[in-house]
Order: C-alpha cells, then sequence, then structure tokens
C-alpha cells in the first residue's frame, strides 16, 4: 500500500501549467542580463513542487507567482512594481535560499512571517513594503540589510548572521520616528 500511496502523490503533478511556463519565461534571465532566458528545473519529489532557478528571478507588473513555488534561486530574485495596484500582498512561493540579491521594494507585506526564505547571499531590501514586524525575515544576510519606510518598532526578528561591514538601514516614514527599541 506504501507504494501505492507514492504513485498516487506523483500522478498529482505532471507537469507546469502554460501559464505558469509563460511567467518562467518572461521572469527568468541570466545572471546579470535583463533580456537573456536563464534556466530552470522542477523538483516534483517536494510537495508542492520547487522551481530552483539557475540565473535571475525578475518580476515585474505582478500580484502572484502564477500558483509556482521557488526552491533555490542561483542568481537574483527581484519583484519591482511601479504601479501601486500590482503590489505582492504575500510571500507564498518565495525562494527557500537566494544566492544573489533579494529585493522586494515597495510591496504590501504586513509580515514576512510565511516567508519562507532563510538565507539571502547578497542585499535584502524590503524598503517601503508596510512591515509591521521582522519576524520571518532571512536569519543569514550577505549583504546590506534595508528596511527603510516600514512600521515596525524593534529589531526582534532580524538576521542572527550578517557580513561583518554589513549597513543596516531603518529611516524614517512620514516623518516619525520608527524605532523604539534595538531589541532583537
Amino acid at each position: 500500500m506504501k507504494h501505492l500511496l507514492l504513485f498516487e502523490a506523483y500522478q498529482k503533478i505532471k507537469s507546469l501549467n502554460n501559464s505558469q511556463e509563460s511567467f518562467l519565461r518572461k521572469s527568468v534571465v541570466q545572471h546579470g542580463y535583463t533580456h537573456r532566458m536563464g534556466s530552470w528545473s522542477v523538483d516534483y519529489s517536494q510537495d508542492p513542487p520547487l522551481v530552483n532557478v539557475i540565473g535571475d528571478v525578475r518580476i515585474s507588473e505582478r500580484k502572484t507567482l502564477s500558483g509556482i513555488h521557488f526552491g533555490k534561486v542561483d542568481g537574483d530574485f527581484i519583484i519591482y512594481n511601479k504601479s501601486s495596484k500590482n503590489k505582492f500582498e504575500s510571500t507564498k512561493g518565495f525562494p527557500i535560499e537566494v544566492r544573489g540579491r533579494m529585493d522586494l521594494f515597495n510591496n504590501s507585506f504586513e509580515t514576512l512571517k510565511d516567508l519562507p526564505t532563510k538565507k539571502v547571499g547578497g542585499y535584502f531590501n524590503a524598503a517601503s513594503c508596510g512591515l509591521k514586524t521582522l519576524t520571518g525575515c532571512p536569519q543569514e544576510i550577505g549583504g546590506d540589510l534595508i528596511l527603510n519606510g516600514n512600521y515596525f518598532r524593534t529589531l526582534e526578528g532580524a538576521p542572527q548572521i550578517m557580513k561583518d561591514n554589513a549597513t543596516v538601514s531603518v529611516a524614517n516614514r512620514g516623518g516619525k520616528r520608527v524605532l523604539l527599541s534595538l531589541e532583537g
């Protein structure tokens, strides 16, 4: 019976749908380029399946990841939205690990508690996202931590491991003092 259950689980997930394939073709690029398609593979042994990327993931003017869950991104993971109507509100499906930088600037997250990313190799930018807490923030960051224009009052949940010369940037929001405590 054990093998039957495994086979049933395997049958549920056959491949990415056309919308997901299109999303990846538009969003995955070679590291350092904006128009050269990168590559990805799908690990169907995970539930949900994880998309691992060789290159950068650059997402613009979207609200969701089209049901995709990222595993490891070997380059950068960048979400940029110029329009106020196209902002991510959830971190569901974001990468588990990003070897480059992770830039989430100007989205609508009140919290990062569901962010699966535990390690970022470069800087982590969550400026102007509306964060009320740092709970769920990646715990290991290889670059600067940029958190300007948010609402949290303490550094509780901030990364525990950062490079020696990293900068933590927490500027005021609307002229109001942000931090009440350096605890955390």
